[in-house]
Protein backbone atom coordinates (compact mmCIF):
# COMPACT_ATOMS: atom_id res chain seq x y z
CA UNK A 1 0.00 0.00 0.00
CA UNK A 2 3.01 1.86 0.35
CA UNK A 3 4.71 4.67 -2.71
CA UNK A 4 8.09 4.38 -4.23
CA UNK A 5 9.76 7.22 -6.02
CA UNK A 6 12.45 4.76 -8.20
CA UNK A 7 13.97 7.61 -9.95
CA UNK A 8 14.95 9.48 -6.53
CA UNK A 9 18.78 9.10 -5.93
CA UNK A 10 19.46 7.45 -8.97
CA UNK A 11 22.38 9.16 -11.23
CA UNK A 12 23.37 8.58 -14.93
CA UNK A 13 26.71 9.50 -16.33
CA UNK A 14 28.63 8.88 -19.57
CA UNK A 15 32.06 9.59 -21.10
CA UNK A 16 30.83 12.14 -23.75
CA UNK A 17 27.32 12.06 -23.08
CA UNK A 18 26.00 15.09 -21.13
CA UNK A 19 23.01 13.98 -20.46
CA UNK A 20 22.08 10.32 -21.15
CA UNK A 21 18.41 9.18 -21.09
CA UNK A 22 17.39 6.67 -18.25
CA UNK A 23 13.72 4.79 -18.58
CA UNK A 24 12.95 2.72 -15.95
CA UNK A 25 10.41 -0.19 -15.44
CA UNK A 26 8.87 -1.30 -12.50
CA UNK A 27 5.71 -2.69 -13.91
CA UNK A 28 6.68 -6.02 -12.47
CA UNK A 29 5.65 -4.42 -8.84
CA UNK A 30 3.04 -5.15 -6.94
CA UNK A 31 2.46 -2.52 -3.87
CA UNK A 32 -0.20 -4.02 -2.14
CA UNK A 33 0.71 -7.73 -1.89
CA UNK A 34 4.29 -8.62 -0.03
CA UNK A 35 6.64 -10.50 -2.24
CA UNK A 36 10.11 -9.46 -4.08
CA UNK A 37 9.92 -8.32 -7.16
CA UNK A 38 12.33 -6.91 -10.23
CA UNK A 39 12.93 -3.16 -11.20
CA UNK A 40 15.01 -2.49 -14.14
CA UNK A 41 16.99 0.88 -15.39
CA UNK A 42 17.90 1.17 -18.64
CA UNK A 43 20.46 4.60 -19.37
CA UNK A 44 20.84 4.98 -23.19
CA UNK A 45 23.07 7.48 -24.59
CA UNK A 46 22.78 9.61 -28.17
CA UNK A 47 24.68 7.43 -29.47
CA UNK A 48 22.35 4.60 -28.75
CA UNK A 49 24.84 2.80 -26.41
CA UNK A 50 22.63 0.97 -23.63
CA UNK A 51 23.33 -0.26 -20.25
CA UNK A 52 20.96 -2.22 -17.77
CA UNK A 53 20.92 -2.83 -14.12
CA UNK A 54 18.09 -4.80 -12.77
CA UNK A 55 16.97 -4.63 -8.96
CA UNK A 56 15.11 -5.94 -6.02
CA UNK A 57 12.38 -4.46 -4.88
CA UNK A 58 10.94 -6.38 -1.25
CA UNK A 59 7.09 -5.25 -0.25
CA UNK A 60 6.74 -6.43 3.09
CA UNK A 61 3.21 -6.35 4.79
CA UNK A 62 2.62 -2.91 6.86
CA UNK A 63 3.17 -3.17 10.78
CA UNK A 64 1.34 0.05 11.27
CA UNK A 65 4.16 1.53 13.21
CA UNK A 66 6.07 4.68 11.88
CA UNK A 67 10.04 5.50 12.04
CA UNK A 68 9.41 6.61 16.04
CA UNK A 69 8.68 2.85 16.66
CA UNK A 70 5.24 4.06 17.83
CA UNK A 71 1.64 4.18 16.73
CA UNK A 72 0.55 6.53 19.02
CA UNK A 73 -1.71 9.51 18.01
CA UNK A 74 0.02 12.62 17.53
CA UNK A 75 -2.09 15.22 19.40
CA UNK A 76 -2.15 18.22 18.57
CA UNK A 77 -0.35 19.67 21.49
CA UNK A 78 2.33 17.32 20.44
CA UNK A 79 2.67 18.76 17.53
CA UNK A 80 2.41 22.31 18.81
CA UNK A 81 4.92 21.74 21.13
CA UNK A 82 7.71 20.73 18.57
CA UNK A 83 6.36 23.57 16.30
CA UNK A 84 6.60 26.15 18.59
CA UNK A 85 10.29 25.28 19.83
CA UNK A 86 11.50 24.94 16.27
CA UNK A 87 9.85 28.55 15.30
CA UNK A 88 11.51 30.33 18.33
CA UNK A 89 15.02 28.75 17.27
CA UNK A 90 14.43 30.24 13.38
CA UNK A 91 12.68 33.32 13.46
CA UNK A 92 12.04 36.41 15.54
CA UNK A 93 9.72 38.82 16.02
CA UNK A 94 11.33 41.24 14.00
CA UNK A 95 11.59 39.25 10.45
CA UNK A 96 9.19 40.15 8.31
CA UNK A 97 6.79 37.19 6.69
CA UNK A 98 8.51 36.74 3.60
CA UNK A 99 11.91 35.99 5.97
CA UNK A 100 9.71 34.18 8.06
CA UNK A 101 8.74 31.21 5.24
CA UNK A 102 12.32 31.47 3.44
CA UNK A 103 13.52 29.92 7.08
CA UNK A 104 10.96 27.93 7.56
CA UNK A 105 11.89 26.90 4.01
CA UNK A 106 15.28 26.27 4.35
CA UNK A 107 14.71 24.60 8.23
CA UNK A 108 12.48 21.79 6.70
CA UNK A 109 14.48 21.16 3.64
CA UNK A 110 17.55 21.02 5.51
CA UNK A 111 16.30 18.76 8.29
CA UNK A 112 14.42 16.60 7.10
CA UNK A 113 16.13 13.31 5.13
CA UNK A 114 14.12 12.11 1.65
CA UNK A 115 12.91 8.02 2.58
CA UNK A 116 10.75 6.72 -0.30
CA UNK A 117 7.10 6.85 1.75
CA UNK A 118 5.12 7.46 4.03
CA UNK A 119 1.70 6.82 6.36
CA UNK A 120 -0.39 9.30 4.41
CA UNK A 121 -3.25 9.55 6.57
CA UNK A 122 -2.80 12.03 8.86
CA UNK A 123 -1.00 15.64 7.88
CA UNK A 124 -0.32 16.51 11.32
CA UNK A 125 0.96 12.99 12.41
CA UNK A 126 3.41 13.33 9.13
CA UNK A 127 4.37 16.84 10.46
CA UNK A 128 5.47 15.41 13.78
CA UNK A 129 7.14 12.75 12.40
CA UNK A 130 9.05 14.79 10.27
CA UNK A 131 10.17 16.87 12.95
CA UNK A 132 11.08 14.85 15.12
CA UNK A 133 12.50 11.66 13.47
CA UNK A 134 14.16 14.12 10.67
CA UNK A 135 12.91 11.65 7.94
CA UNK A 136 10.12 11.54 5.61
CA UNK A 137 8.88 11.89 1.98
CA UNK A 138 7.23 14.32 0.25
CA UNK A 139 3.91 14.15 2.16
CA UNK A 140 5.96 15.00 5.55
CA UNK A 141 7.65 18.05 4.14
CA UNK A 142 4.63 19.46 3.08
CA UNK A 143 2.61 18.61 6.48
CA UNK A 144 5.90 19.99 8.24
CA UNK A 145 5.97 23.00 6.09
CA UNK A 146 1.91 23.55 6.77
CA UNK A 147 2.52 23.32 10.73
CA UNK A 148 5.02 25.65 10.81
CA UNK A 149 3.97 28.25 8.12
CA UNK A 150 0.22 28.13 9.86
CA UNK A 151 1.55 28.64 13.40
CA UNK A 152 3.76 31.89 11.98
CA UNK A 153 0.98 33.25 11.01
CA UNK A 154 1.79 32.80 7.15
CA UNK A 155 -1.23 32.37 4.62
CA UNK A 156 -0.65 28.75 3.15
CA UNK A 157 -2.58 26.07 0.75
CA UNK A 158 -2.00 22.86 -0.37
CA UNK A 159 -1.27 21.26 -3.86
CA UNK A 160 -1.23 17.85 -4.48
CA UNK A 161 -0.19 16.64 -8.66
CA UNK A 162 -2.85 15.11 -10.81
CA UNK A 163 -1.51 12.36 -13.41
CA UNK A 164 2.05 10.63 -13.36
CA UNK A 165 2.99 7.56 -11.98
CA UNK A 166 3.22 8.58 -8.44
CA UNK A 167 1.67 11.26 -5.46
CA UNK A 168 3.50 14.80 -4.77
CA UNK A 169 2.38 17.30 -2.30
CA UNK A 170 3.37 21.09 -1.84
CA UNK A 171 2.37 24.67 -0.28
CA UNK A 172 1.22 27.28 -1.44
CA UNK A 173 2.30 30.62 0.41
CA UNK A 174 1.32 34.35 0.12
CA UNK A 175 3.57 36.71 2.27
CA UNK A 176 1.79 39.62 1.19
CA UNK A 177 2.65 39.80 -2.30
CA UNK A 178 1.03 37.19 -4.10
CA UNK A 179 0.75 33.43 -3.93
CA UNK A 180 3.89 31.57 -4.82
CA UNK A 181 4.79 27.84 -5.02
CA UNK A 182 6.30 26.41 -1.99
CA UNK A 183 8.15 22.99 -1.99
CA UNK A 184 10.78 21.99 0.32
CA UNK A 185 10.65 18.36 -0.54
CA UNK A 186 14.31 17.23 -2.09
CA UNK A 187 14.05 16.86 -5.78
CA UNK A 188 15.36 14.17 -8.76
CA UNK A 189 18.94 13.90 -8.31
CA UNK A 190 20.63 16.24 -10.86
CA UNK A 191 17.93 18.24 -10.78
CA UNK A 192 17.99 20.60 -8.00
CA UNK A 193 15.61 23.46 -7.56
CA UNK A 194 15.25 26.44 -5.41
CA UNK A 195 11.38 25.78 -5.10
CA UNK A 196 11.08 28.29 -2.55
CA UNK A 197 8.70 31.25 -3.67
CA UNK A 198 8.39 30.02 -7.20
CA UNK A 199 6.28 31.42 -9.93
CA UNK A 200 4.04 29.58 -12.02
CA UNK A 201 6.04 29.83 -14.92
CA UNK A 202 8.61 28.42 -12.62
CA UNK A 203 7.11 25.10 -12.01
CA UNK A 204 5.55 24.43 -14.81
CA UNK A 205 9.49 24.73 -16.57
CA UNK A 206 10.79 22.53 -14.33
CA UNK A 207 7.72 20.33 -14.74
CA UNK A 208 8.72 20.21 -18.95
CA UNK A 209 12.68 19.62 -17.73
CA UNK A 210 11.58 16.75 -16.13
CA UNK A 211 9.64 15.39 -18.49
CA UNK A 212 11.56 15.84 -21.13
CA UNK A 213 15.05 14.68 -19.86
CA UNK A 214 13.76 11.94 -17.83
CA UNK A 215 10.18 11.03 -18.87
CA UNK A 216 9.03 12.10 -15.80
CA UNK A 217 5.34 13.45 -16.41
CA UNK A 218 3.36 15.53 -14.04
CA UNK A 219 6.09 16.83 -11.84
CA UNK A 220 3.98 20.45 -10.75
CA UNK A 221 0.71 19.87 -12.49
CA UNK A 222 -2.12 20.68 -10.59
CA UNK A 223 -6.07 20.88 -10.98
CA UNK A 224 -5.97 24.36 -11.55
CA UNK A 225 -10.07 24.52 -11.77
CA UNK A 226 -10.33 23.41 -7.91
CA UNK A 227 -7.10 25.61 -7.10
CA UNK A 228 -8.85 28.17 -5.00
CA UNK A 229 -6.34 31.22 -5.86
CA UNK A 230 -4.30 32.42 -9.17
CA UNK A 231 -0.66 31.70 -8.34
CA UNK A 232 1.96 34.64 -9.61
Amino acid sequence: GGEVSYRNGITVTDDTDASPSLTVDSSEVDLSTAGVYTVTYTARDSAGNETTVVVTVTVNEATGTEPDGTDDKVTDAMLDDVVAKILSGITTDAMSKYEKAKAIYTYVNEHVTYVSTSDKTDWKRGAYLALTTGKGDCYNYWAASKALLTAADIDNLDLERVGGDSLHYWNLVNVGDGWYHFDACWHPSGYSLYSFMMTDAEAEAYTKKLADELDWANYYTYDRDTCPVNIE
